[in-house]
């Protein structure tokens, strides 16, 4: 007789349980024993994954020093062949992939994978053109993706070829290791970077629409990492920039000998117009943005430094304290005017008609660009210079928070527990803009360690990435896009309460 005690009294088991405990006992026990399998094995698909990556970084420096062999200077650009060549190691691997023209020979890229679901999808994008190089400037050639001396050299290393191959690995990694992944996952390769974007992501976004379709997230270049002792001590996500004012000023005089006096030639009216320019002191603006990066990275400054940063409206009456700070600190907090091409004649004896300057004027996020253009031409304070906006950018920001800043703070904490996660306000532009007017979250994230002070190099001689931070870079990214694509969608509602999207 079978006993069962109810509160330290034993009673009679009533029959019909009796039943069911010999029918379900030996379900149960079969149930239980596969439970203890699983629980004893490794979870094979990420093994894969991890083997996968291994064998990804290992040909990412082979893939690097091909893509940079592809000259994409900029102006003209030429980027179809460098999206030629990302859509045949793609398509290898069986991921789908378009590439469409915007301008004759200059192309736009994507590759996805899809996921299970069309909701919280991530972008990777990189740009494929790249700036001139001066003439003779480097030691070796800059279009040779040389790999020596445990670096990969060549224009575009740090910007961005090499930021885009540490996405193309992460895909390649993703789709070898056979998991579906809970959300879209896209490459974008793009054009034009460099000279605004219009043949690149402003171009996608205007005639390619359907290349963003579900897409909420992005990562791009313009992350600004702080590291000590070779260890990731900060790691700023880019989610604002200044809006960037580019001017062409064109003189006009008269022409004439070389040998004759003329104060009013167009050459000398310009010259003097530009000092006048350069001798401007904009004024001290402090945003809300560029004061929470500021604080965030006080703890990693010198103690001088530190206190500045830890009570900034000190610096509107030190203008003293202002220039001793590092010059990127500097621009972030007024506007700034460079001087960058200048145009005149084409004889030393002799004066031309015209003459011609292209400055690159970047404004604090807030500032109005119509209103500093009128404060230009009052500086100017001459008729016959002509002032001509060639490209106006704008500063639109993402929120610091969310999916994909908690995957970057739970992989960036794996890598070193101390790790700061935290802003970021860059003094250039990218193509986030772009796609923040379309209320995407992107953040610049910087994905190499960079310790070894060759960010300086960016758009600079003898442009290149270190073979060690490349590797540690496509680890980091790859941990940081399956910690997101794995992940079931998460949104946020106005009452603070998370859903989460099946």
């Amino acid at each position: 007789m079978r006993r069962q005690v109810f509160a330290g009294r034993l009673t009679k088991w009533p029959e019909h349980m009796s039943r069911c405990v010999k029918t379900l006992v030996p379900r149960l026990g079969l149930v239980l024993f596969a439970l203890a399998l699983v629980a004893a094995s490794p979870p094979a698909p990420r093994a894969a994954q991890k083997t996968e990556l291994k064998e990804v970084t290992r040909q990412a420096v082979k893939w690097l020093s091909e893509y940079l062999k592809i000259n994409t200077t900029n102006p003209p650009g030429g980027e179809l062949r460098a999206a030629r060549y990302l859509r045949q190691l793609l398509q290898r691997e069986g991921i789908a992939c378009r590439t469409v023209v915007s301008e004759p020979g200059r192309a736009n890229f994507m590759a996805r994978i899809a996921g299970r679901n069309r909701q919280g999808g991530l972008a990777l994008v990189h740009h494929m053109d790249v700036v001139p190089v001066a003439t003779g400037s480097w030691t070796v050639p800059p279009f040779s993706g040389l790999v020596r001396d445990g670096y990969v050299w060549g224009r575009g290393a740090l910007d961005s070829k090499g930021l885009g191959v540490v996405h193309l690995a992460a895909m390649v990694a993703l789709k070898r290791s056979g998991r579906i992944p809970e959300r879209d996952v896209i490459l974008l390769a793009v054009a034009d970077e460099e000279t605004g974007g219009r043949a690149g992501m402003k171009w996608i976004v205007e005639e390619q629409e359907d290349w963003l379709r579900d897409i909420e997230y992005a990562l791009t270049e313009g992350g600004a990492n702080i590291v000590r002792d070779n260890r990731l001590a900060y790691v700023g996500l880019e989610n604002t920039q200044k809006l960037a004012v580019w001017l062409r000023l064109t003189a006009g005089g008269e022409p004439s000998h070389g040998s004759y006096l003329n104060r009013e030639a167009a050459s000398h009216r310009l010259v003097r117009a530009l000092d006048r320019l350069l001798r401007y002191q904009p004024g001290i603006v402090i945003t809300p943005a560029v004061s929470r990066y500021l604080h965030d990275i006080a703890a990693f400054q010198e103690p001088e430094t530190r206190e500045r940063f830890l009570h900034l409206e000190e610096l509107r009456k030190d203008q003293d304290a202002v220039r001793r700070l590092d010059p990127v600190y500097q621009a972030l907090l007024r506007n700034t005017i460079a001087v960058t091409v200048i145009r005149a004649g084409n004889a030393t004896n002799s004066l031309s008609g015209t003459a011609s300057a292209e400055v690159d004027c970047r404004l604090v996020p807030t500032q109005d660009p119509n209103e500093f253009i009128e404060t230009v031409i009052d500086i100017l304070s001459d008729s016959n210079v002509v002032v001509e906006p060639v490209l106006i950018t704008s500063s639109p920001s993402s929120p610091l928070g969310g999916e994909l800043f908690e995957a970057i703070r739970t992989v960036t904490h794996s890598i070193d527990r101390q790790a700061v996660v935290g802003s970021a306000v860059l003094a250039g532009f990218t193509d986030a803009r772009f796609l923040r007017e379309r209320d995407i979250v992107v953040y610049g994230f910087d994905p190499f360690k960079a310790s070894n002070g060759n960010l300086l190099r960016i758009h600079g001689t003898d442009e290149r990435v270190a073979i060690s931070d490349l590797e540690f870079a496509i680890h980091y990214l790859s941990a940081v896009v399956s910690e997101l694509a794995f992940s079931p969608h998460r949104t946020t509602q106005p009452n603070g309460e998370t859903l989460t999207h099946p």
